[in-house]
């Protein structure tokens, strides 16, 4: 019996591993977002802690001001980061997704190939069969004689 051999399978391979490369840089993008979200989230934080504090000095008044200056350039900073990081974050998505597409198109063929394999193999052997039934009924037929 034949061995099933997809013509396409180093090219499946080489669509496997872009994927993978896709999916860990999605990955990646994904989790430098969530540290921009946790610190604007920590930034906001000690912006709302630092609002309420009461000053008793003239000095102190100077430092909550630079703080809280602070504290929003911070906030501002990151949340750019952050809308930066979405426009990569939407392109290695859809990066992501072409490349799952990709190697789901010639899967589907594989398992096509595959199914066409196996209908090949099973005439094949019916064609074996039907040979080999074919020659024992001639060998009876003439033992009969």
């Amino acid at each position: 019996m034949k061995k099933f051999k997809y013509s396409l399978n180093k090219l499946l391979n080489m669509r496997l591993r872009l994927e993978k490369e896709a999916s860990q840089k999605f990955t990646d993008i994904s989790s430098k977002i969530k540290v921009i979200d946790d610190n604007i989230q920590t930034l906001n934080e000690l912006y709302k802690k630092n609002a309420f504090a009461t000053c008793s000095t003239k000095i102190e008044d100077i430092i909550k001001t630079n703080y809280n200056y602070y504290l929003e350039n911070s906030i501002m900073l990151n949340k750019k980061e952050r809308e930066k990081m979405s426009k990569e974050y939407e392109f290695r998505f859809e990066d992501y997704k072409n490349k799952k597409k990709d190697r789901m198109v010639l899967e589907k063929l594989r398992d096509k190939e595959y199914e066409e394999f196996l209908r090949e193999q099973d005439k094949e052997e019916q064609d074996f069969l039907d040979e080999l039934s074919l020659n024992m009924y001639y060998k009876e037929f003439e033992e009969g004689r």
